[in-house]
């Protein structure tokens, strides 16, 4: 029986722009400012410009962090049984520092696992998203400097959501994981070249023994990528114990635009 390798494949971007791609991170887990808005009336009233009185762990649910409503229902017995219930909005707010040397860079905030949010950064609204599956990504480059900034996160729990959702996923229903809110997953701040890769795609062939890829390449707006660009590869197999591993030669992007597809390998025993 042919055994089939899978292949990791690192790519590296090298442009006349810059040096080789890097990404920096600063983790937003741990105390933050909280208020709880169950009227929604805090965009109004203009919390979110305010120092919040109470505080709360992130990653976590206000179940976790013991706010809500107490739940005195002890003959439920179909359901899971919460300890505090809300259904709502809330407000979580933090202090972030910015480093100097994130200046100029594309800088992103990333939550993974909440519910619907919007997003201020200080005074400023940035926008919002109900992805309660995929991670949520806010940029924020346009007014993140350097120095410090009070960022401040709006998670709904109740109408920002279809009632569909609500009623029947099972991200939501109490039968399931409960309908919390807060952020559970990773949450941070990412700083990235202005050149960087938004999606890396590989195909393999064992037919032709090659692997094709497809690069997906950040631009500042309006622009294209420089023409002389270098895309560097380096491919190596991890799933068997005879290790195969090729340098392949640097490729010169010569089109234009953010996109960038070829293949390599052919003549090259990546089946055994």
């Amino acid at each position: 029986m042919r055994n089939y390798l899978c292949l990791l494949v690192i790519v590296l971007l090298i442009s006349a722009c810059g040096a080789p791609e890097s990404r920096k991170q600063i983790s937003l887990a741990g105390s933050w400012g909280f208020r709880p808005d169950p009227e929604g009336i805090g965009e109004q009233e203009a919390w979110f410009v305010q120092v919040l009185d109470d505080s709360v762990k992130l990653p976590g649910t206000m179940d976790t962090n013991r706010k809500g409503e107490p739940n005195t229902d002890l003959e439920e017995t179909t359901y899971l049984f919460r300890e505090y219930r809300y259904v709502g909005k809330a407000w979580y707010q933090k202090q972030v520092d910015i480093p100097l040397d994130w200046q100029g860079q594309i800088i992103e905030l990333r939550l993974e696992r909440t519910r619907a949010t919007k997003v201020w950064l200080d005074d400023t609204y940035i926008g919002a998203s109900d992805f309660i599956s995929g991670q949520q990504v806010y940029d924020l480059s346009r007014w993140l400097s350097p120095g410090q900034h009070t960022l401040t996160i709006l998670v709904d729990n109740g109408g920002a959501l279809p009632a569909q959702i609500l009623d029947n996923s099972h991200a939501c229903t109490e039968s399931t994981q409960t309908n919390w809110n807060g952020i559970i997953g990773e949450m941070v701040l990412e700083a990235k070249p202005l050149y960087h890769f938004r999606d890396i795609q590989a195909y393999t062939s064992p037919q032709t023994s090659t692997v094709r890829i497809e690069l997906d390449i950040h631009t500042p707006a309006g622009e294209e990528v420089p023409s002389g660009t270098i895309v560097s590869l380096d491919i190596e197999s991890f799933n068997t114990d005879k290790k195969h591993r090729l340098r392949v030669s640097q490729s010169v992007v010569t089109a234009g635009g953010d996109e960038y597809r070829d293949s390599y390998g052919s003549g090259y025993a990546f089946v055994e």
